[in-house]
């Protein structure tokens, strides 16, 4: 992988919040780079109550430009606080003694924010539970100023990769990502497909990070877990990429190589229906949200 060097780029052009359907150009109102002296990746951004943005993500770097903590270890979640105009106000370096990468976060009931990631860490730094597995879904909640609350690591033997999180209507969360793991540690369910493929792998927790139910749901072949929203029914829609065909939870074959792979399932992780989508060659679903008229 290509490494790009500090590069919290926030090239927040306001078309991603803007609502005209007609607006056809749009001028950059504002930006500014983020970074220390080594490697930062952004992935998510959440705008806040107050018109501000939080960014998160992951970083190398110790004390240097913008950074005010030294690395905890191999690499580092790393939240930044913005105001409206992309000033940081504040942030914070959460990990282990070993790699953790910040894939989601979301704004919380309370005004604070949930982080989900990868973990290969055993307690140390930030982290209060042992790696399980080879890495594992690492769920932080922290408060309105960014500090930790709580956090929970979830996993089994093998790989387990969260790409998404949300608050529920009960004020618990549901993970969502991918799992290669068997019955082990805290997976329940042992993998669909052959050995070292990935299944959809679906967590509901309360409201402190302990598990409530969870739903591994997949086929034959490779599935990945992208993202999952709440519905107005109290259940889930799940919206990722698979390459199984007729097989386990899968209904329909591939129609090419990777097709969309929605899963529409109850408020237990049932599923209730799911739709492959897709074309003669690789088609990635990355994001699914619901829409106004259902």
């Amino acid at each position: 992988m290509i490494k790009f060097p500090h590069y919290f780029l926030l090239r927040l052009a306001i078309a991603f919040l803007c609502t005209t359907s007609t607006l056809f150009a749009q001028e950059i109102e504002w930006q500014n780079t983020i970074g220390g002296s080594s490697f930062e990746e952004l992935r998510a951004i959440k705008q806040t109550s107050d018109g501000g943005y939080l960014f998160g993500g992951s970083s190398e770097s110790n004390i240097s430009g913008d950074k005010t903590e030294n690395c905890i270890g191999v690499n580092d979640y790393w939240i930044v606080k913005t105001d409206a105009l992309g000033n940081i106000q504040w942030q914070n370096t959460i990990g282990g003694t070993n790699l953790d990468q910040l894939f989601a976060v979301n704004l919380t009931n309370d005004g604070g924010y949930i982080l989900v990631g990868i973990s290969e860490s055993n307690i140390s730094g930030d982290k209060m539970e042992n790696c399980i597995g080879l890495n594992d879904y690492w769920i932080v909640k922290i408060d309105s100023l960014g500090n930790v609350q709580w956090n929970n690591t979830i996993g089994g033997s093998m790989n387990d990769r969260p790409k998404s999180v949300i608050q529920t209507s009960d004020g618990g969360y549901i993970l969502g990502g991918s799992s290669e793991s068997n019955i082990s540690g805290d997976k329940t369910e042992n993998t669909i497909g052959f050995s070292n493929y990935y299944d959809y792998w679906i967590i509901k927790t309360d409201s402190i990070g302990n598990i409530q139910w969870q739903k591994t749901i997949g086929g034959n072949d490779g599935d990945f877990l992208y993202s999952i929203d709440q519905t107005i029914d109290g259940g889930y829609i799940l919206g990722g990429t698979s390459y199984s065909s007729i097989s386990g939870d899968k209904t329909e074959n591939s129609q090419g190589s990777y097709d969309y792979w929605i899963v529409k399932t109850d408020g237990l992780g049932n599923i209730q229906w799911q739709n492959t989508i897709g074309g003669s060659g690789y088609d990635g679903l990355e994001s699914i949200d619901q829409t106004s008229d259902g």
